[in-house]
């Protein structure tokens, strides 16, 4: 993603509303849509790398 591509979405994209909800709730709908559809598009395999330092 270009910079200047980020910095769009940065100023147009806000989660907030009900402040009875935590933090993760606000995005937890757009958290599984991605997954979902990464699901969708990428299944892996047996060569499959995982980066512990995360």
């Amino acid at each position: 993603m270009s910079r200047d591509r980020f910095q769009e979405l940065h100023m147009r994209v806000r989660f907030h509303g009900n402040q009875e909800q935590g933090p993760y709730e606000k995005v937890e709908a757009l958290s599984t849509h991605i997954q979902e559809v990464n699901l969708g598009v990428w299944k892996p395999g047996r060569d499959l790398a995982i980066d512990e330092i995360i």
